[in-house]
């Protein structure tokens, strides 16, 4: 089985300017540690699911 490959923040956050410019709405991140933990929640699971 491939591992899987997760978004980083910055990368998050790239492709979150780029949808604003395209479609409008508010640019910025109104909370960087919750987008940090839910980064580090998807890594988490991932590999405490495959150990089962």
């Amino acid at each position: 089985m491939q591992t899987p490959k997760f978004l980083s923040v910055s990368q998050v956050i790239a492709i979150h300017q780029d949808q604003v410019k395209s479609f409008g709405g508010t640019d910025g991140v109104r909370d960087i540690g919750l987008l940090d933990s839910a980064e580090e929640l998807a890594a988490f699971l991932e590999l405490h699911l495959e150990c089962k």
